[in-house]
């Protein structure tokens, strides 16, 4: 139960930092549209 509880919390660190670093750099308010044109110009820019 105890590394159950660890695990949660280390997720629930993790998601929190994502949300964090998102609102650094201005991604936190993009719609899932920008998203994935975001990840189609980078692809195509390989």
């Amino acid at each position: 139960m105890e590394l159950r509880r660890q695990a949660q919390r280390g997720m629930l660190r993790t998601m929190q930092q994502l949300s964090a670093d998102a609102e650094k750099v201005g991604s936190a308010e993009m719609t899932l549209d920008e998203i994935n044109a975001e990840i189609a110009a980078a692809r195509r820019g390989k």
